[in-house]
């Protein structure tokens, strides 16, 4: 079936491969394939997600250059543009970790801490779940959390300016009580 598909919806199935590979550069060069599709089609989240996530993971490569640092913001900001596109129908935690990765570039700190929020909301939901269920994580799966976590907590802790500190106190002390709960949990 997907052989059989032409235009934007096979330029997706080209993508979703491009980016289990993290081939960045392969996946750019749909993105006009891709940018067909409108916001009925029903493989448009998919098609944001691909769209967004080239330009995140190249921003990320261009902010470590100094030089660079003007086509960092760029991607980000049009990484920014077409999340906020899906965001109210598709929100999920890859969706709020790019728009969180594309806020700490650009420097939006409302952005940055709702985006965490609800990241640090889904772990949560999903180590309840996981306790209400009598599931135990691997050492490698806690390492994964924590990882995760941790990276929150130091984007939210390098915010300079926040146009709602206690917002951020409340987002970051609930990321920081994540991290202890996963440093307390019992293992397998």
């Amino acid at each position: 079936i997907a052989a059989a598909l032409e235009g934007a919806p096979a330029a997706v199935i080209d993508g979703l491969a491009h980016e289990a590979a993290e081939d960045w550069a392969a996946l750019a060069a749909l993105d006009g394939e891709l940018a067909a599709s409108i916001p009925t089609d029903v493989w448009f989240r998919e098609v944001v997600r691909l769209r967004a996530g080239w330009r995140v993971n190249m921003a990320e490569v261009f902010e470590a250059d100094e030089a660079q640092a003007d086509e960092a913001r760029r991607l980000a900001a049009e990484a920014m543009a077409l999340i906020e596109q899906v965001l109210i129908l598709a929100a999920d935690e890859y969706i709020h970790n790019l728009r969180a990765v594309s806020a700490r570039i650009l420097g939006d700190a409302g952005r940055l801490v709702e985006s965490s929020a609800f990241l640090a909301t889904a772990t949560n939901g999903y180590l309840t779940a996981l306790a209400e269920q009598d599931t135990r994580l691997s050492p490698e799966q806690l390492q994964q959390v924590r990882g995760n976590l941790e990276a929150i907590s130091d984007n939210l802790g390098g915010i300079q300016r926040a146009p709602d500190p206690q917002r951020l106190a409340t987002v970051l002390e609930n990321v920081n009580g994540l991290i202890s709960y996963v440093d307390e949990y019992p293992p397998e």
